[in-house]
């Protein structure tokens, strides 16, 4: 439909409007992405190149000035400018690059200076140390010479004391030797008594182990007898009851058999009972759900119907959604624009009064250079400018511009120049965010008003006047009410399906319900059958039984089993008894033979032993009792001479008083003692040697200057050290700058590219504001007028003609690229299309809207515009003009399309054939054809 009032619109619009209007037609939208895309890498260029300054100040953060090299203040100066500006350039790391060159050349100088004079302090440092090294060798020699004296003097003074020492621990080893020899004694000794008093014992005790074995034995052999015949008694008793319990176990299986025939036939009654009731219910529902396929009929279709309605509101909602959503970025967007516009005052406040300040500082400078020139004027002396020697009326200098210089006017020119760049940047921010919020307010209302209409289309009775929330909640309630139907209609189509589906498959369902009933019938007559068969065999099971019951039978078994067992066990007590009294008269007599074994053997060790006591405590007496106990008759009692010459007391006396492990520690202080004395000697004669008559060192004033000369050398190291890592750092600094220096170069160079390009493709560049997809539209706004001025022309009778705005000017001042003229043939002048009156308007809007339609259906094959409807607009006509347009759409549409004109004018209806009228009654409106 072609709305005139729309193209009224488009025809007039401005630029802008137009491109969004082309853009949604012809999809150029793809070139404001592409201008969008470069600004992005543009924005991305700038934040790298703010990356590089950033770590180009800090490198030069790092960098190391001594306070003592001469240039100093011009290095510090160069560093803190590269540090502080918000506009790196290769300028400024240039100059810091070469304040750093002759830095570092200064620094590898004073580096080579002070290697130097570290070198000849550490060979006076290395010449005392070596002195000082010598003197405490020295005169450890000597401290070692002074301890090996006294060690010795000490040794000398315990010679008495460790020969007592090595006399008491020769006594020691002795007796404890003696010691072990008599302990060996005694325990043969005791084992002696021991085993003669066990063999006394034994000999008493085998003739009662005889009689107890003998009695033990009969009683097993009686006990023996007894089991046997219980035995014999419980195996006949277990044999008759074992059959009566088989018996009882057929008995159970035959009344499974009858149980298991009755629930058989009570299974099979059922069975028929239930076929003959599903035969029934299976006819009576088929009945029932014919009919149900009458209710449903035409379920399907209103099903279609509903789901269309419901698929048309819920986009209808969606969109709702989308504008709110919309309405409110689009609020978003205008607080941002209020804070941009909000900044930009403040931005242009401050460059406002700073220029002023400038302004004023400036003036009063130059005022005053005058009376800098008349203050160096002296009575007597000539002026440097006219050589006059007489000054009647020197300019005298004032207060205003005291203190003020030519660089700190140029510090408050650069101040105010970032002022002004930044009161431009957010000027211009403000400007584009006005430029989108116009544009976007622009589309949302037009996308408002058309989902208007077609929530009117899909919603007839809504309410007027309803907010787009309103709008929502209305169209919510009339899909929820729509789901809620397409929820029945799906109920209703599926249980159609259900049930005609049911019916197709009830022939077969009622044939094999009828097979299952007969067959039931059958399987009852067979059960009965079986039921009496199993009756019967129970009977004759009845005939055979010898016990009244299975549990009588087990009973008796349980009962001959018990007095077996009993019989067993007291069989098993008096073969263990036998079996135990016989192994004890055996253990006895096998002891017995033992003790006669070893009486004899251990009396004889007990004699030798005794010999080798007396011998060992002869041999350690003293040689006075040794003589004493040489002849015969005193080796026959040695022991009670021994005892008589006080020797056994003697070493017992000795094991009282002292350790085993006393002999061992006197060892170890003899030894310690001979050991010190030798080592003292060897030491002292080591250490004379060593010192070979030289006089005693004096280390401390050796010690103190290797302080002296090692001080010396601390600070001269320090100094290099401090030298070296500023060297290193600077160099590392110049370095790392002047490779980053050539990354921002070619960072610049690109962003430079990326700068013009995208001025130019946005439309900011001066005196080409067109900006490159108002250039594309051009293209598509050029065929346009083609198609549409061939329609113009004619209903103007040749008189005018649309043109684009010349794209000589377009661009100047801002963009006109879109903008139209038209081109009257009566004056030969172009002027704009607002100067048309009503009527030329709706014939320019109506040729431009024709020729648009030619150029959607030659850009996109898949839209053929067959039918086209005109709304109002031709009542500001006059009746030749309106009778030229008529004729230019019955042209246009021909035999292949239709043309509707929707118009209250009434000399257009006599011009029109075949009409669609409304009406309006107080029945409401109605329509009718009126057919050539």
């Amino acid at each position: 439909m072609i709305a005139q009032g729309e193209f009224m619109d488009l025809l007039r619009a401005k630029s802008a409007d137009k491109k969004i209007i082309f853009r949604k037609l012809f999809g150029t939208g793809l070139y404001e992405n592409l201008t969008v895309e470069m600004d992005r890498r543009r924005k991305d260029k700038m934040a790298d190149m703010a990356r590089i300054r950033s770590i180009c100040q800090t490198e030069a953060a790092h960098a190391v000035i001594p306070e003592e090299y001469e240039r100093a203040k011009e290095a510090g100066e160069a560093r803190d400018r590269l540090i502080g500006t918000d506009r790196l350039s290769g300028v400024i790391i240039d100059t810091f690059c070469r304040e750093l060159e002759l830095l570092c050349g200064s620094l590898s100088g004073d580096l080579e200076k002070t290697e130097e004079e570290y070198g000849k302090l550490r060979a006076v440092r290395d010449e005392k140390q070596n002195e000082y090294v010598r003197g405490t060798e020295l005169q450890k020699l000597y401290e070692q010479l002074d301890k090996a004296k006294r060690e010795l003097e000490e040794c000398e003074a315990l010679s008495e004391e460790m020969a007592d020492k090595e006399k008491l621990r020769k006594e020691i080893i002795g007796a404890y030797e003696i010691l072990a020899v008599y302990r060996r004694y005694q325990d043969a000794e005791v084992k002696r008594r021991q085993v003669t008093e066990q063999y006394g014992k034994l000999q008493a005790a085998c003739p009662a182990l005889i009689t107890s074995q003998n009695e033990t034995e009969e009683a097993e052999n009686a006990a023996r007898k007894e089991y046997e015949a219980a035995l014999s008694v419980f195996n006949q008793v277990k044999e008759r009851a074992g059959k009566a319990i088989a018996l009882f176990e057929r008995i159970r299986t035959a009344d499974r058999e009858i149980a298991q025939r009755a629930a058989t036939l009570q299974k099979a009654s059922a069975q028929a009972v239930k076929a003959a009731e599903s035969l029934g219910a299976h006819e009576k529902e088929e009945q029932v759900r014919r009919k149900q396929v009458t209710q449903l009929d035409g379920a399907d279709k209103r099903l279609e119907l509903c789901e269309l309605r419901l698929k048309e509101l819920n986009a209808i909602l969606r969109e709702l959604c989308e504008k709110q959503e919309a309405d409110r970025e689009r609020k978003e967007e205008l607080e941002k624009f209020k804070k941009l516009q909000s900044a930009y005052l403040e931005a242009r406040n401050r460059f406002t009064d700073s220029n002023g300040r400038y302004q004023a500082a400036s003036n009063a400078y130059l005022d005053e250079q005058a009376g800098i020139l008349a203050a160096t004027l002296r009575p007597g002396e000539p002026c440097p400018v006219c050589g006059s020697t007489h000054h009647p009326a020197p300019c005298e200098v004032r207060g205003t511009a005291a203190g003020l210089t030519r660089e700190k006017l140029g510090k408050m020119r650069e101040d105010l120049e970032k002022m002004r760049g930044d009161m431009e940047r957010r000027s211009e921010a403000a400007h584009s965010a006005k430029s989108a919020l116009e544009e976007r307010d622009k589309a949302l209302r037009e996308d408002i008003r058309k989902l208007v209409v077609r929530t009117r289309e899909a919603v007839p009775d809504l309410q007027e006047g309803l907010t787009l929330s309103g709008a929502e909640e209305e169209v919510r309630a009339r899909a929820s009410a729509a789901l809620l139907q397409r929820n029945r209609l799906l109920q209703d189509a599926q249980t159609l399906r259900e049930v005609t589906k049911w019916l197709e498959s009830a022939e077969g369902r009622r044939a094999a319900l009828q097979e299952q009933k007969e067959a039931a019938s059958k399987g009852e007559t067979e059960a009965k059958a079986a039921l009496a068969a199993a009756k019967s065999a129970r009977s004759e099971l009845e005939i055979d039984r010898d016990y009244p019951s299975e549990e009588a039978a087990r009973e008796a078994i349980r009962q001959k089993e018990a007095a077996q067992k009993e019989k067993e066990t007291a069989l098993g007590k008096a073969a263990a008894a036998a079996a135990s009294a016989k192994a004890d008269r055996i253990h006895t007599q096998s002891l017995i033979s033992q003790c006669e074994k070893e009486i004899p053997v251990l009396t004889a060790e007990t004699e030798e032993r005794r010999g080798e006591y007396v011998d060992l405590l002869t041999r350690k007496a003293g040689p006075e009792d040794a003589q004493k106990a040489g002849s015969e008759e005193t080796k026959k009692t040695g022991q009670a001479d021994a005892q008589k010459n006080g020797l056994e007391e003697a070493w017992k006396a000795i094991v009282r008083a002292h350790r085993k492990e006393e002999a061992d520690e006197l060892s170890d202080q003899i030894s310690r003692y001979h050991n010190k004395r030798a080592s003292a000697k060897g030491r002292m004669e080591a250490a004379g040697n060593a010192v070979n008559g030289r006089p005693r060192p004096a280390v401390e004033e050796l010690e103190g200057a290797l302080r002296e000369a090692e001080a010396a050398l601390s600070k001269a190291q320090e100094r290099m050290e401090r030298q070296r890592a500023a060297l290193r750092a600077d160099t590392e600094v110049s370095k790392a700058l002047l490779s980053r220096k050539e990354e921002r170069s070619a960072l610049a160079d690109e962003f430079g590219r990326l700068e013009k390009l995208y001025n130019r493709f946005s439309g900011k560049t001066s005196g080409a504001r067109m900006d490159i997809e108002t250039y594309v539209q051009r293209y598509y706004l050029e065929r346009i007028l083609i198609a549409a001025n061939r329609r113009f022309r004619d209903m103007s009778a040749g008189q005018f003609e649309l043109r684009m705005y010349d794209i000589d000017k377009a661009g100047e001042g801002k963009n006109r690229g879109l903008d139209l003229m038209v081109y009257s043939e009566v004056t030969g002048k172009e002027r704009e299309v607002r100067t048309l009156s009503g009527g030329e308007s709706f014939m320019a809007a109506l040729s431009l809207a024709l020729g648009t339609a030619d150029q959607i259906g030659a850009s996109s094959t898949a839209i053929n515009l067959d039918v086209m409807f005109i709304d109002e607009g031709f009542g500001s006509l006059d009746d030749l003009a309106r009778s030229q347009a008529v004729k230019v759409l019955q042209r246009m549409a021909g035999d292949s399309k239709l043309i509707g004109i929707i118009s209250h004018v009434t000399e257009l209806k006599n011009e029109l054939e075949d009409q669609l009228i409304v009406t309006k009654d107080e029945h409401g409106s109605s329509v009718r054809w009126q057919v050539s």
